[in-house]
């Protein structure tokens, strides 16, 4: 896991230091050559040591992301620039310490200082699919009966509450060509 990940839309490069690179992995990773020269806010000029790619895991999202290490010090675990905003195609607010990004057609808000876990193999985790099967198992064992309502005596709602969208502006009972009341008194 790292902590303390900077989603930086100035940076024109995805930065790993040399220090977290070796906490991530045990065995020295391969690192490709790489002849990039960074220019700091100092205007001094830093050679990258190679680059690496890793899967990074953001939100819900995993992205195999690449990094150029530098042996350098930083404030942060890692660095997330533009490359990686365009590829997730996020949207960072650093006054909200957020960043949004839409996967499988749904928004993905990951908030300021949520642990962001690297790993050098691939991440398993449960389909939406297996997870509702152990969920259903799990209710038939307490006793749900498919078609009854939920609750005691299974007397509850038997289908989830629908929510209308609200494809226009409006507000709640704003009807289009509803004339504008006056409510002050008379």
């Amino acid at each position: 896991m790292i902590a303390r990940v900077l989603i930086d839309n100035g940076s024109s490069l995805n930065v790993l230091p040399k220090a977290t690179l070796d906490m991530l992995c045990s065995i020295n990773p391969q690192l490709k050559t790489s002849s990039m020269v960074v220019r700091a806010f100092d205007v001094s000029k830093r050679e990258v040591m190679g680059q690496v790619t890793r899967p990074i895991c953001i939100g819900p999202t995993v992205f195999d992301v690449t990094f150029q290490v530098m042996d350098i010090y930083l404030a942060y675990s890692s660095l997330l620039g533009r490359p990686w905003i365009h590829v997730a195609g996020a949207v960072p607010s650093s006054i909200h310490q957020r960043v949004k990004f839409i996967m499988e057609h749904q928004l993905i808000s990951v908030m300021e200082e949520k642990r962001t876990s690297a790993t050098s193999s691939g991440l398993e985790n449960p389909t939406p699919t297996a997870a509702k099967d152990m969920a259903f198992r799990i209710m038939i064992k307490e006793g749900y009966q498919p078609g009854k309502g939920l609750g005691p005596h299974l007397k509850g709602i038997p289908a989830p509450i629908t929510i209308q969208e609200n494809v226009g502006k409006a507000g709640l009972g704003y009807q289009r060509g509803n004339k504008i009341r006056n409510l002050s008194p008379s």
